[in-house]
This record gives structure tokens, C-alpha cells and sequence, in this order.
């Protein structure tokens, strides 16, 4: 996984496998200090792996799917494949990117997704209305007919 550029924010991924944390601990009932010293670290670490701020090492994520009893592929659920994200043009890459990183994007998506498609073009097409293409900062490749 390439680094992000200073001013770019935390990854898709690393927010994603955050967010997976912090819902399975929540699950659990475990607050973040208990966890923290489960793992022996400060809940200030645990909170920057959770919010994506710092990325989880691979032994560090065998430790916390182990402490919260979850296979490590757990935390992956729910993202699109490297190599469906790699085929993806650069610009639509990007744009993927950032939609997976903003507060709300992977549950859009999920419940997006979950629509049945005769619900999902109306979305789309007040997405479009609320949106000029010359304004998308993902181009007009991000926002053309899918259809």
C-alpha cells in the first residue's frame, strides 16, 4: 500500500480497519482502556489505530483479532479488492479513495449497493443534479452514466 502525501489524510484502509476495531470492541462492551492494556499499549495508541490516524502493524492486528476474538480478515470485510481498485483508472481510483475515507462513505456504499437497482438510479441522478461535473474534483469520470 503506497503512502499518502502530507495534507491527503489517513487511507481508505486504514480508516476502514479502524472502524472495524472500534465496532468489534463496542460489540464486545470492552472500553478502549481495557483493551489497551489487554494488548499493552496506551488507549491513546488504540485510539489513533481506530480512528486511522496511525497505521496497525501485522503483529499488532494478529494481537487485537485475537483479543477480540475475530479473524484477522475480519477487519478487511466490506472493502473493495486491490485488484478491483487497481484496474480502476487513476482519477476514478482516487475518487474511490476519498469516498471510502469521508465520515459515512463505506456506509453509503453498503446501503447503496443493498438498494435494488430501480431505486438506485434515482439516487444517482439526484447525486448528479446536486453536482455539477465541471465542480466534481473527481472529474467527469467519477460522475458518467453506469447505465
Amino acid at each position: 500500500m503506497a503512502r499518502r502525501p502530507r495534507g491527503f489524510g489517513p487511507h481508505y484502509v486504514d480508516l476502514h480497519v479502524g472502524g472495524r476495531i472500534r465496532s468489534r470492541r463496542k460489540s464486545l462492551s470492552l472500553s478502549l482502556e481495557a483493551l489497551a492494556a489487554g494488548l499493552g499499549i496506551t488507549h491513546q495508541q488504540l485510539q489513533k489505530y481506530e480512528t486511522g490516524r496511525n497505521r496497525v502493524t501485522a503483529t499488532m492486528l494478529y494481537a487485537i483479532a485475537g483479543a477480540l476474538r475475530v479473524w484477522v480478515s475480519d477487519f478487511y470485510e466490506g472493502l473493495p479488492s486491490p485488484g478491483e481498485v487497481a484496474r480502476l483508472e487513476p482519477r476514478r481510483r482516487d475518487c474511490l479513495e476519498r469516498f471510502l475515507a469521508a465520515p459515512g462513505g463505506p456506509d453509503l456504499m453498503a446501503a447503496f449497493v443493498a438498494l435494488p437497482p430501480h431505486l438506485q438510479q434515482p439516487l444517482v441522478a439526484m447525486a448528479r443534479a446536486a453536482v455539477s461535473v465541471e465542480a466534481a474534483q473527481c472529474g467527469s469520470a467519477a460522475v458518467e452514466e453506469t447505465t
